[in-house]
């Protein structure tokens, strides 16, 4: 299910390929809030069908994802990506490191990454902060819960703002909210800290990232867009990887006030990054 769910991550990017340019932020927004409802209908099936093959226990659920999975096979096929000319196939387009070079790029990828990387962070080491200040298990679900909403719900009006006021400033919003996280992580550790802290970096997440890949779109010509989305997802995820490796060791051993600060500087990096560009006159296109 792990290889499915990377797969479903490039539905976005699907989305948006086969909208028009200004309704592609919108196009990924609304995919992004399918997460919502896998949110609902997940544990509904694991509810549902955990004893429906006694004394195989979880069985039923494995054959509802395989009736989930034929059903998102159904529904794609009516997805119409426009097809590339021969002489776009035959070119490939530019190279990548040609198109990494791009002020753009740099920026959307760093958004994304960063943004994926402070959320995983601070959300991994949550449920070991609580157990350690004496919290029970139902306390780090429920702010788990929380956290999880405030991830996917804003994905419904992400695009809207990412269309009317650009990806940059929206981007930017992320990183202070994530920033915001930190500081109230820092502030104290009761209940409300943890609550309310995870519910704004996962806020902040889904400006980050729904903006870096809105920003992303704007980098590449039909032709090059398949290595230009694998190379942004890799990177996203091989910092998210790290990221979660890292969290249980950095709380362990050096504890949860470090592993609040450590996102400070990325995030200050990603609020400030439409000024640092303008500063050197990189050209950032963006309205």
């Amino acid at each position: 299910m792990g290889g499915s769910a990377g797969f479903a991550w490039y539905y976005r990017f699907a989305a948006a390929d086969a909208a028009d340019e200004a309704y592609r932020p919108k196009a990924i927004s609304l995919v992004m809030a399918g997460g919502i409802v896998a949110g609902l209908i997940g544990p509904q099936t694991a509810e549902y069908a955990v004893d429906w093959f006694n004394p195989i226990m979880f069985a039923g659920v494995y054959v509802l994802v395989i009736v989930y999975s034929v059903l998102s096979l159904l529904i794609i096929q009516t997805l119409r990506i426009p097809k590339l000319k021969p002489e776009e196939h035959k070119s490939g387009g530019r190279p990548l490191h040609v198109i990494a070079r791009q002020p753009t790029y740099i920026v959307a990828i760093i958004s994304s990454m960063f943004g994926y990387g402070v959320m995983t962070l601070v959300m991994s080491a949550t449920p070991l902060a609580m157990l350690a200040c004496g919290f029970q298990f139902d306390a780090s679900a429920t702010v788990i819960q929380a956290h999880v909403v405030a991830m996917f719900l804003p994905s419904f009006f992400t695009g809207h703002l990412i269309s009317r006021f650009g990806a940059l400033p929206i981007i930017a919003a992320g990183a202070v909210i994530q920033i915001g996280c930190a500081a109230i992580n820092l502030a104290g550790i009761d209940f409300m800290n943890f609550f309310l802290a995870n519910v704004l970096v996962g806020l902040g997440w889904n400006f980050t990232f729904v903006g870096g890949s809105s920003l992303l779109t704007k980098t590449y010509q039909p032709a090059e867009r398949a290595k230009v989305q694998v190379s942004h997802d890799f990177l996203v995820y091989l910092t998210t990887a790290v990221a979660a490796g890292l969290s249980g060791y950095l709380h362990a051993k050096v504890g949860w006030e470090v592993v609040n600060l450590a996102a400070l500087p990325m995030m200050a990096w990603l609020s400030l990054q439409r000024s640092v560009f303008t500063l050197h006159n990189y050209g950032l296109p963006e309205r």
